[in-house]
């Protein structure tokens, strides 16, 4: 069975649109660029170290050069749903 992603937000990082997807039951938040094509997703979001993994190899440079920014905005995104879902 897979979890569909429950909130989703889309956010410029060094001028491309991406859609940032959480699937809370998986601690996890799915990266897509503007045309729905994967970027890859942080994982362990429910965890002290969570982790960019990288989907599209083509990705991987862009993706290093900005993994601090995706884990940081993942993790925010991924938060605010958790809570909401706790009210």
């Amino acid at each position: 069975m897979t979890e569909h992603p429950r909130d989703s937000e889309t956010i410029m990082i060094s001028e491309r649109a991406l859609t940032f997807a959480v699937i809370p039951v998986q601690a996890r938040v799915r990266i897509t660029d503007h045309h729905d094509a994967a970027i890859g997703s942080v994982i362990r979001l429910d965890s002290d170290h969570p982790a960019l993994c990288i989907s599209a190899p083509i990705e991987a440079d862009w993706a290093g050069v900005h993994c601090t920014l995706l884990i940081a905005e993942a993790a925010r995104i991924w938060n605010a749903t958790v809570r909401n879902c706790d009210n």
